[in-house]
């Protein structure tokens, strides 16, 4: 019961995540409304811009082409799956086998050094022209970036790429595994750039990472987050910009470990003109309903020692306290408690969030076979 209480309670806090002035008028309650309707309609629009820029949609070209490198094609693909398997094959190796941290028996990341120099596509060959190490320390890869163009419009360059190798124990053995450490890379499209991504990943002596900075430029999008790992805290934070508005932010910090000395979460959700505040006690919430089976006294507890609100971005008007509930049919509720006192379900302002983020996933699944590098 305490396990299920535990990942009860990380699931919660996993929504507040992702999912101060008052206004003490006849008009806070429908202005409040409106502030989560206008939020609603920001995000979906947000995330469908996203699906239809210009880098994504050059990440799907490669489809018709065989990989670099020397790479095998699995065989017996279907046409539909054949694009989503091609997709980034460029880099391919990168990302089959530069996980953040893998334990693997047959350890082998990809070697920058065994493969720099420029990649060409040719059009009368439909194949790639190489030259080994021009330059000698970098990759770089031109090709088209859309169906239909004549000439590479398109060039990915990898400028460099680190690992920390390892190695672990368990009752079967000792084996070497390594963690990506560093990654620089961009993409330029007709001479624009698209994508510029860098990543610095500390990690300690058993490949986990204890510090992390991360930016990418995904046009026109600026994406800058800092992670920070101990055994005893954790903390990151990170923004989504485009141009001069903050389109999403976020910050955390967490003290404790879940082990013994389950501490505190507390930060703040930043979606469009949305926040969401969050202050939670973990210790007590457990202590308390580890004193109880009953599932809805925890969710009581929870209610206790969470203390989680809606507010507009960036005025910070609060919108109203979330609560949690069972409904009906013994589901989990979500319900927002407007400055009137009414208690709202809160997952209909959400649904059409919801439906477009599913959306985006069918899509980029059916581009870029995430299930099939994950069975790799």
């Amino acid at each position: 019961m305490k396990t299920l209480k535990l990942y009860s309670l990380l699931a919660f806090s996993l929504f507040i995540l992702l999912s101060s002035c008052e206004k003490e008028d006849k008009n806070a309650v429908k202005e409040a409304r409106e502030a989560l309707n206008q939020a609603t309609d920001e995000l979906v629009g947000y995330i469908n811009e996203f699906k239809e820029s210009e880098a994504i949609g050059s990440m799907s070209m490669s489809g018709d082409m065989p990989l670099p490198f020397g790479i095998e094609e699995k065989a017996g693909l279907k046409a539909s799956q054949k694009v989503k398997h091609h997709a980034l094959n460029i880099f391919r190796p990168i990302i089959r086998k530069a996980g953040l941290r893998t334990k693997s028996d047959d350890y082998d990341h990809f070697v920058f050094e065994d493969h720099t120099g420029t990649y060409s596509w040719n059009f009368t060959k439909q194949d790639w022209d190489y030259e080994p190490n021009v330059p000698s320390d970098k990759i770089i890869v031109h090709f088209p970036a859309n169906k239909g163009d004549e000439s590479n419009t398109a060039t990915l360059t990898l400028n460099s790429i680190s690992f920390f190798d390892y190695s672990y124990s368990d009752e079967f053995g000792t084996y070497t595994s390594s963690s990506l450490t560093g990654i620089d890379m961009n993409l330029y499209i007709n001479g624009e750039k698209q994508i510029d991504l860098f990543l610095d990943n500390k990690v300690d002596a058993d490949g986990f990472p204890v510090h992390t900075d991360f930016s990418l430029f995904f046009n026109p999008y600026q994406i800058d987050a800092e992670i920070t790992s101990t055994s005893t805290a954790y903390a990151y934070n990170y923004t989504v910009v485009k141009g001069s508005e903050t389109m999403f932010s976020g910050e955390l910090s967490y003290e404790g470990d879940f082990d013994e000395n389950i501490g505190t979460i507390k930060g703040f959700q930043q979606a469009a003109s949305l926040n969401v505040k969050f202050d939670v006690n973990l210790k007590d919430i457990l202590d308390e309903a580890n004193e109880q089976e009953n599932e809805d006294r925890f969710i009581v507890s929870i209610n206790k020692y969470a203390d989680v609100a809606f507010y507009t971005y960036p005025e910070n008007v609060k919108i109203g306290d979330i609560e949690l509930g069972i409904g009906s049919d013994e589901s989990l509720e979500v319900y927002i408690l407007l400055t009137d006192g009414s208690k709202e379900n809160a997952m209909p302002y959400f649904e059409k969030i919801l439906d477009a983020i599913e959306n985006l996933a069918d899509e980029l699944e059916n581009r870029y076979a995430f299930d099939y590098y994950a069975k790799k």
